[in-house]
């Protein structure tokens, strides 16, 4: 028993009464029955292909190591993000940075202590930002936060909330001694004509 959701030409969404939600596909085949033309419908469940599917997409779209957006789903949502702040008339900024001296934290003490810097940068950057904003890591040690409904005056405040944090991480531990970050920063206003 459940109540059924017509989701696109042949797809169903039936959400049971306990909560669940299954995922339903109709088959329709012309078929001849006592002569005349007629239609055979069948359902299939395909719930398990698309949860396997929603995983596949998870993984496709994230970092393993940090857990933050790889760089095809900071661009999926920043492009989708972009769009809207076109039609609503709404400022984003773009912050990057690029992890410097990486390379002596892993030559010096191993890759493990230097996935544990990337990790921790990214622990800051997600307790720096807003839910709302896109927050990836877009290559080694490249880091970008896309932030939704902001101008030049914001960005201060994220800067300054996220270096004291990162100061925070880096305070008294030897193995990070000469880490550091570039930052860039640029705001797209879509009210300013592109050239």
């Amino acid at each position: 028993d459940g109540t059924l959701f017509h989701i696109g030409s042949s797809r169903f969404l039936v959400l049971e009464q306990n909560g669940r939600i299954r995922w339903v596909l109709e088959a329709v085949s012309p078929v001849q029955y006592k002569g005349r033309r007629a239609t055979l419908g069948t359902f299939v469940e395909i719930t398990e292909r698309k949860e396997f599917e929603e995983k596949l997409r998870v993984i496709s779209t994230t970092d393993e190591l940090t857990g933050l957006r790889n760089r095809r789903g900071f661009f999926t949502l920043a492009e989708h993000q972009m769009k809207i702040a076109e039609r609503s008339g709404k400022r984003l900024l773009l912050f990057y940075w690029d992890l410097d001296n990486l390379k002596s934290v892993n030559d010096n003490f191993g890759h493990a202590e230097g996935d544990r810097a990337l990790a921790a940068f990214s622990h800051v950057l997600r307790r720096s930002f807003r839910d709302a904003d896109i927050i990836a890591r877009v290559g080694g040690d490249e880091f970008a936060a896309l932030v939704v409904d902001a101008g030049e005056n914001d960005i201060p405040v994220f800067l300054v909330r996220l270096e004291e944090k990162w100061a925070t991480i880096l305070g008294g531990r030897k193995q990070y001694d000469g880490l550091s970050l570039s930052t860039g920063v640029a705001v797209f206003n879509p009210l300013l004509p592109k050239s």
